[in-house]
This record gives structure tokens, sequence and C-alpha cells, in this order.
């Protein structure tokens, strides 16, 4: 799936002790970060050099809990991607149901 991506975060996967997992939901195949560079104005190029390379392979969107709570992040934007099917189903699975837990086990896409 191509996912509009602006120049944001490269997320990082820590478990911690004491904290919940962190799970996959979906990770970058190519260097997004290099496009831009290539793109870039010539005095704005050296701004990518430090990112290069980190992206393939890297976390694209992921999931976990915290507290209470539910924590959804994206790296990319599906919403400039004519993917927003994936923001309301991550929004969806953050509002946690307890009424409902067949629904509630894994942060994934379907």
């Amino acid at each position: 799936m191509l996912l509009s991506y602006q120049g944001g975060p490269i997320l990082v996967k820590k478990n911690d002790e004491g904290l919940p997992a962190v799970r996959t939901v979906g990770r970058y195949s190519s260097d997004a970060i290099k496009m831009l560079q290539d793109e870039a104005p010539e005095n704005r190029k050296s701004f990518f050099e430090n990112d290069l390379g980190k992206m393939p392979g890297s976390l694209a969107m992921t999931c976990t809990t915290y507290h209470n709570g539910r924590v959804y992040l994206f790296s990319p934007h599906p919403e400039l991607s004519g993917a927003e099917f994936l923001l309301r189903e991550a929004a969806n699975w953050v509002k946690y149901d307890p009424d409902r837990p067949a629904e509630n086990k894994k942060c994934v896409i379907s």
C-alpha cells in the first residue's frame, strides 16, 4: 500500500520492562527520505543525510496500550493517500469497548 510520507518521524520499536509491548502494524518498504532528498533544492539536500537508509523495514504504523488507554501511531499520512479507512480502523481500536472483547484483542488493520 502506498501512503504519503511528508518527512515526519521514523518510529523505533523499543520494548522496555514494565511497559506494554508495542505491536507492529505496518513497515516501510522503501526509503522515502531518499525521494525527499532527490526532490529538495540543492541547499536543503544535506538536511536528509542523517536519515538516509533508516526507513526500509522501520515502523510506519504501531500501537500499544498505556495505563487504561490505547495508543496508535502513524508515521505516514493515510488521509493524504486515499486510505482514510486506516484512520477509522485505528480510531475504532483506540476507543476500546469493554462490552465487545473480541474486537479489543489486537491492534491490527483488517
